[in-house]
């Protein structure tokens, strides 16, 4: 069996291993957050007794602080230096923690469904498949046990504290301790966990300055509101329905039930045209069908079109706690702005953002990045609200909160990967968006 490691990465720390326990040197950082780390972990189950395994251990850091909680502790990592310095460590201080040097998809062979707990913190962004060690820490676990993941995610902010304030102005970590490309963004993480059979319970955010020492938890109160529109603040189902089997009927083709053409308004034209016509993309013809709903679309944009039961009452809120809000949608701006424009409640956006106002719609969280610059917040002061997997993706993607809404087209309990905050209805997210402020 091919070793999941990356050989550079495994010398890279094994070269720091004497290092691990000087709290002012390299791992610093880790020093900080591990406290932090050890009690979010103690916050959600009680330890005592319970069968842990640290994959990735290091030195020891968390094994020795879940030890204290008087877990059952086991330590693995490929690192073999690493690990001596963790025993060395563990009996000058009396604590019985077993460590090994091996990697998890090995041990899987010989202690399958063993532990009550696994933990994986800040390592799987440095072994080549990320994939294989979710799996692996999955396969270790006993039914109905805890796993508990963490890594880096991979936005403009990580890249700025991590690598060039920790590794070029502050020199806190040696300079190729991380690298950028291998950073995770929170829906590749939870895409990982979905394909491992893997059920998220829960997601934390945490903060670390390079600058102060402080490591936080992300609890800020929010400044600002981003909203989704198709399904989130407006329904525009009854539109499409329309134009669409308008098109249907001219091409001599039978009608789509109405339902299920809302459960795909937020799929976007290409998927309502080829459920239309029964044609894929590449087929001859489907573009000029297709631009041709469009255009039948653009003509009926405003005709029934409505804002949902709500929201109104929801944005008048927001000005009252002088909350500002804004749009990113992946909706053109051709058809996105005389919507906006024709609801007065939204043309009171301070931005919005439309599909080819940038080069990668969502999941990607271009879109939600330049709305942060434009209401002149950070991604901790943002909620983005949106009815599809790619809104929330986007959303956990840049950083902010996220909230699902199950009156929209697509969302559900049933398909929502995350372990967010959902809205049944506009005044479900008045109630939530009050708890954030």
């Amino acid at each position: 069996m091919t070793k999941n490691i990356d050989t550079a990465e495994v010398e890279k720390f094994a070269d720091l291993a004497q290092r691990w326990w000087d709290p002012k040197g390299e791992f610093k950082p880790l020093h900080i957050i591990n406290p932090l780390r050890a009690d979010f972990i103690a916050s959600k189950l009680e330890l005592e007794g319970l069968e842990i395994l640290d994959v990735g251990c290091g030195g020891g850091l968390l094994c020795e602080a879940l030890f204290d909680f008087k877990g059952k502790i086991s330590g693995i990592d490929a690192a073999g230096p690493g690990i001596e310095i963790a025993k060395e460590h563990a009996k000058l201080n009396n604590k019985e923690i077993f460590y090994r040097a091996i990697t998890a998809e090995e041990l899987v062979d010989d202690e399958s469904e063993k532990y009550d707990v696994v933990t994986c913190l800040e390592v799987i962004e440095h072994v080549p498949d990320p994939q294989s060690l979710v799996s692996a820490c999955s396969k270790l676990l006993k039914p109905g046990g805890s796993l508990f993941l963490s890594t880096i995610n991979r936005n403009p902010r990580s890249w700025i504290t991590a690598i060039v304030g920790a590794e070029y102005i502050f020199n806190i970590l040696p300079k190729g301790t991380h690298e950028f490309s291998k950073f995770i963004k929170p829906s590749e993480l939870a895409f990982y966990m979905r394909t491992a059979e893997i059920n998220l319970s829960e997601t934390k955010g945490m903060f670390y300055n390079p600058i102060t020492h402080k490591a936080m938890e992300k609890n800020q109160k929010i400044k600002g509101v981003l909203f989704d529109l198709d399904g989130t603040l407006v329904d525009t189902a009854p539109d499409f329905i329309l134009s669409l089997n308008n098109i249907l009927s001219r091409h001599q083709f039978p009608n789509l039930d109405p339902s299920i053409i809302r459960s795909n308004v937020s799929d976007g034209s290409a998927k309502l045209t080829s459920l239309g016509f029964g044609l894929d993309k590449t087929d001859p013809g489907f573009e000029a069908l297709r631009n041709e709903f469009l255009a039948e679309y653009k003509i009926n944009l405003l005709k029934n079109s409505y804002l949902f039961n709500g929201i109104s009452l929801l944005l008048e809120f927001l000005s009252k706690q002088n909350i500002k809000f804004g749009i990113v949608t992946n909706k053109p701006r051709e058809y996105a702005e005389p919507l906006v424009r024709n609801f007065s409640e939204l043309d009171k956006s301070v931005v919005l953002i439309c599909s080819d106002d940038i080069s990668e719609p969502k999941p990607s969280p271009q879109g939600i990045n330049v709305a942060l610059e434009a209401l002149n917040i950070n991604n901790l002061e943002c909620l983005y609200i949106g009815d599809h997997i790619n809104d929330l993706d986007a959303g956990a993607n840049a950083g902010t909160n996220i909230i699902a809404c199950y009156y929209g087209y697509s969302l559900c309990a049933k398909n929502n990967p995350y372990s967010c905050d959902s809205a049944n209805n506009p005044e479900d997210l008045m109630e939530i968006i009050n708890r954030y402020i």
